[in-house]
């Protein structure tokens, strides 16, 4: 018999947190050093270059240190912006997840005849369709989950076998899957360092290889489909392999 597993765990722990803290240490800094600038220019009364030539570079350094520290903070903003988006997001497909689950348990109850399962089938194709849009979701200018090979179209197709869209390859012309590799990232500081966001789509929506390869086999998008055929067929192991599939797929 067919049996409902664990409630899906959260999906992944993002950076928000880490990366407010770090605006709070770029904050600081950035006050620190328009404090200095501010001592510079007033202590010294340094207005022109030809009144002290040291004292102006290190106000003009100062300045350009705020100035700098501004824009990763804007960056290190934007970016948290971008994750409290995405955890948005991933809350909806485990909600999303958790319904699908429970179509999958009651369809395959003893008591459930044909029209219940068919209704069931019916229903998981609507869940399909909005897991592709949350895939699809746009956040300003950008797809959230585009990655950082994102060319401007929506990064999943629901047509394609793979669940993206293909480029042609230069010399033969073949379709190549553009999988939504990366993860959003921004600068936060002049010796290059940089914040990387959590979520990467391909790992979240489809699955990987050991060797770190897309595998368009697994994953929250190929189970759902998976879950979807096998309650219109009835096939009740098929079910249980779908469900453990997405448990897999949401820790």
């Amino acid at each position: 018999a067919f049996t409902l597993t664990r409630p899906p765990r959260p999906m992944r722990v993002t950076t928000a947190g880490q990366t407010r803290a770090i605006i709070a240490r770029l904050q600081d800094a950035q006050q620190r050093l328009a404090e200095a600038q501010h001592r510079a220019t007033t202590g010294l009364r340094v207005e022109r270059m030809s009144d002290d030539p040291t004292a102006a570079v290190g106000v003009m350094r100062a300045g350009a240190g705020v100035r700098g520290l501004e824009q990763y903070t804007r960056n290190a903003e934007r970016l948290v912006s971008t994750l409290d988006a995405e955890d948005g997001a991933l809350q909806q497909l485990a909600d999303l997840v958790t319904r699908a689950k429970e179509l999958g348990a009651g369809a395959m109850s003893v008591t459930t005849g044909a029209g219940g399962r068919a209704a069931a089938a019916l229903e998981l194709g609507e869940l399909v369709a909005q897991a592709f849009d949350v895939a699809n979701l746009r956040f300003g200018d950008e797809y959230l989950f585009g990655g950082t090979t994102s060319d401007g179209r929506p990064p999943f197709d629901p047509a394609s076998p793979v669940y993206v869209r293909h480029d042609a390859d230069p010399a033969t012309g073949a379709p190549v899957p553009r999988y939504p590799d990366g993860t959003h990232q921004v600068e936060a500081g002049a010796a290059g360092q940089r914040l990387l966001g959590a979520h990467d789509a391909t790992t979240i929506f489809l699955g990987r290889l050991p060797d770190g390869t897309p595998d368009p086999t697994t994953g929250l998008l190929p189970a759902l489909r998976g879950l979807q055929a096998a309650l219109a067929a009835p096939d009740p192991s098929g079910v249980d392999a779908a469900v453990r599939t997405l448990d897999a797929a949401m820790t």
